[in-house]
């Protein structure tokens, strides 16, 4: 049976892989005019948002392994037989993640579920094209100035040393209201995290590319935050919120509260209140 589907995808991929495997849902046979399950065949397209299945005539079939389980008398009475088949899925191609630069390749079994067989696939992180963390940076309310950096980030109590600098950077204090009307209290800061290009034998990379910045509002709520606070989830007590280039934290602020359903009405530095 020969069959296309196509979706799209919310972020860019690209694939190219062959899949044989037992379709246990059922689908749908024109030729013999009904749903059934059975073995199928298809090759998976993949070019940035854009995905194509394309169902074809068996060409490849599965790893198909006998099970002889500790059935009853009856059940093996009942079924005519004391054994059942085990449809092991094979693949073939590979996977690449633009956005995680993380390449994907299979050239066999892919059974994750079955701890009796080894999956025949390898991927790894392209190192090139990786990014490394570097450092942490900062900054000023006035969303200029950089305070302070920390590198040390291979200690052990590196996260301790973190905390210390974070509890030296300047903040400021926002009062604003949830869905529920409920006066939340949120305590914000500047930072900015680095990463350099390259991992592992090519981290020689950075020296020619620009490394990648990131730079947010750190957001930290006196108690939980969203429609999912009280419940087993919970709510929000943490959050980070880009900032852009020259825009003031309390404007960012307000960028995060229109998106997020919170009401901001006045925030406080130093003993000021707007």
């Amino acid at each position: 049976m020969f069959k296309i589907e196509s979706y799209k995808t919310s972020y860019p991929i690209y694939q190219l892989e062959f899949k044989a495997f037992f379709d246990e849902d059922g689908y749908y046979d024109e030729k013999d005019d009904g749903y059934k399950c059975g073995e199928r065949n298809v090759l998976r397209v993949s070019f940035n948002h854009k995905t194509w299945s394309i169902y074809l005539p068996k060409i490849i079939s599965t790893k198909k392994v006998k099970v002889f389980p500790s059935w009853d008398k009856e059940t093996i009475e009942r079924l005519g037989r004391d054994y059942y088949y085990n449809y092991i899925t094979k693949r073939y191609g590979f996977y690449y993640s633009p956005e995680e630069y993380f390449l994907h390749i299979s050239y066999g079994i892919d059974a994750p579920e079955l701890i009796s067989y080894i999956d025949q696939d390898f991927g790894w992180f392209v190192p090139w094209l990786e990014h490394k963390f570097s450092h942490y940076e900062f900054y000023d309310l006035d969303n200029k100035t950089k305070l302070y950096e920390f590198k040390d980030i291979k200690r052990f109590d590196c996260f301790r040393e973190r905390e210390k600098i974070i509890d030296k950077v300047p903040k400021i204090r926002f009062q604003c209201l949830d869905y529920d009307n409920e006066t939340i209290e949120a305590t914000v800061y500047i930072e900015k995290r680095v990463w350099t290009k390259g991992t592992g034998w090519f981290q020689w990379l950075k020296y020619f590319n620009a490394p990648l910045e990131v730079k947010s509002i750190e957001i930290k709520f006196n108690k939980e935050v969203g429609e999912r606070k009280g419940s087993w989830k919970g709510g929000t007590i943490a959050h980070g919120f880009e900032i852009k280039e020259n825009e003031s934290v309390v404007d960012c602020f307000k960028r995060y509260c229109e998106k997020h359903n919170l009401t901001y009405f006045k925030y406080n530095i130093l003993g000021e209140t707007n």
